[in-house]
């Protein structure tokens, strides 16, 4: 008798009651769902980051095809984000019509970026993902890319008339700044090097940047530099400054980006202009993505 209710008692003592397995499941049930929330921006940030990547190669898709073709399709097709969603596109009417391209000598569409509150004249098209929201917020013939909010996260994308002027070799700009796409920067790590160009005008050229995010204060003011003694100011800054003499312009890595602070794009804008007696001018809008 004794040994079964030994027996017995081991038994009861190698399981668990109902109230001990309840325990058990909402401990779980509470961990699983802070794992979910603590992964889940990341994943949006390795999914913009795609995105950011995707909607890059599209633009520069259709830049190569309106150098090849003199004008723009009319929808483009075989691109889709992150999430599978189909690239939405949007591209002024005059552009998608026979040499399109080199007839006309302006779109008098422009767009206001206003995270970095530049406008870019002269744009020819728009690319933009869907977001994470699932949402397409900017909307066919959209003139405004808004600051990344809750309610707004497309990843957008554009090119000016004189970009695919200039790949279908119409241009008839006198001066023009040179560059491929700005590399893109990653988390934890020091920037590359990106280099500016100029193409015509003439020789002995000066520059100037606006770029906010690069200014003292600014998220990337640590990480950035460019050539020395061009001026790098906020928003309409070199309207009144006085330009840096250099034959190119160079935006190099200082410091690495932070592994985790730094992620998302950040747009400005270059100014070149040359020795002329009547000095040719010209700036361009670029981003920098950071991933």
């Amino acid at each position: 008798m004794k040994l079964e209710r030994v027996g017995e008692c081991r038994v009861r003592s190698a399981g668990f009651s109902l109230i001990e397995l309840s325990i058990v499941m909402v401990i779980l049930g509470v961990m699983t769902t802070m794992m979910v929330g603590f992964f889940e921006p990341s994943i949006d940030q390795v999914r913009k980051a795609k995105n950011q990547v995707i909607v890059q190669n599209a633009v520069n898709a259709l830049v190569a095809q309106a150098g090849a073709y003199k004008k723009l399709p009319a929808t483009l097709t075989g691109y889709a984000d992150a999430k599978s969603n189909t690239l939405q596109y949007s591209a002024f009417a005059g552009l998608t019509d026979s040499n399109g391209v080199c007839n006309l000598s302006t779109t008098g569409w422009s767009v206001t970026d206003a995270t970095g509150g530049f406008t870019v004249n002269d744009v020819a098209f728009l690319v933009w993902s869907v977001g994470a929201n699932g949402v397409a917020e900017l909307g066919a013939g959209a003139t405004s890319v808004p600051v990344e909010s809750s309610t707004f996260d497309d990843v957008a994308g554009w090119a000016t008339l004189w970009e695919l002027k200039a790949a279908a070799g119409c241009e008839g700009r006198t001066m023009r700044i040179v560059s491929t796409s700005v590399p893109a920067g990653t988390s934890g790590s020091l920037y590359s090097t990106a280099t500016f160009t100029p193409d015509g005008g003439s020789a002995n050229y000066s520059w100037c940047v606006e770029f906010p995010a690069v200014i003292t204060g600014g998220v990337l003011s640590d990480n950035l530099g460019f050539t020395s003694g061009v001026p790098v100011g906020d928003t309409d800054s070199c309207a009144g400054a006085s330009w840096g003499a250099s034959a190119t312009l160079t935006m190099t890595g200082t410091a690495a980006f932070s592994a985790s602070g730094d992620a998302g794009s950040y747009d400005f804008k270059v100014f070149l202009r040359d020795s002329s007696s009547s000095p040719n001018t010209d700036s361009r809008v670029f981003t920098l993505y950071v991933k």
